[in-house]
């Protein structure tokens, strides 16, 4: 399995005070002399904080396949950062697709 690590650190914006962060993680895997074994999964978290808000935008995919079709499978999450309350989910969907592979 190979991971890619991107995390791009927390940055301010002085103009405004905000202070955003950023990171991404990737793996990738397969079995030898297996295509339909290629699997990538990537996770993704955004961070955006002013003053007294802030929001955090988490992602999730993962693409698979079959001999048929290549599968993606999705999801992602938004939360509003609030200490009170415990960061509660405001926002999530989560998506399947399917994708003929015509031949390759």
């Amino acid at each position: 399995m190979l991971e890619v690590a991107n995390d791009q650190g927390e940055f301010v914006i002085e103009e405004t005070g905000s202070r955003i962060r950023r990171a991404t993680t990737e793996w990738y895997s397969f079995r030898w002399n297996d295509v339909n074994s290629v699997r990538g999964e990537t996770r993704t978290v955004r961070r955006v904080e002013r003053e007294d808000w802030g929001a955090m935008i988490s992602t999730r995919t993962i693409l698979t396949s079959t001999s048929e079709e290549f599968v993606i499978d999705a999801q992602l999450d938004a939360f509003e950062l609030d200490a009170e309350r415990g960061d509660p989910r405001v926002y999530s969907q989560n998506w399947e697709r399917r994708i003929p592979r015509d031949l390759v």
